[in-house]
């Protein structure tokens, strides 16, 4: 492809609707969510597998998308029970 990248994200916003920066900031916090909602993890854990080095962005990012802290989703989201993570873990595996 013999495109700029000023062209290029051009191009992405048109088709998308939204910047490459923002479709992967979108993507990494729908993945914190449902780490959060899904794991054992605590937030620090989840912030860091996501790509985010400063707690105080993340949570202000997540709330701002969501509407709600990390700390609020993980205190209300029912959590998977311990045996139910490691038959989804065994079959991941293969």
């Amino acid at each position: 492809m013999n495109l700029s990248p000023a062209h290029l994200t051009r191009l992405f916003r048109r088709e998308l609707g939204r910047s490459p920066a923002r479709v992967c900031r979108d993507m990494r916090l729908a993945h914190a969510r449902r780490l959060l909602q899904s794991s054992f993890l605590t937030v620090k854990q989840v912030m860091a597998a996501c790509g985010w080095n400063d707690p105080s962005h993340f949570c202000r990012e997540f709330k701002q998308q969501y509407g709600y802290s990390p700390t609020a989703l993980r205190v209300s989201a029912p959590r998977p029970a311990a045996e139910a993570i490691d038959i989804v873990e065994r079959r991941a595996a293969g």
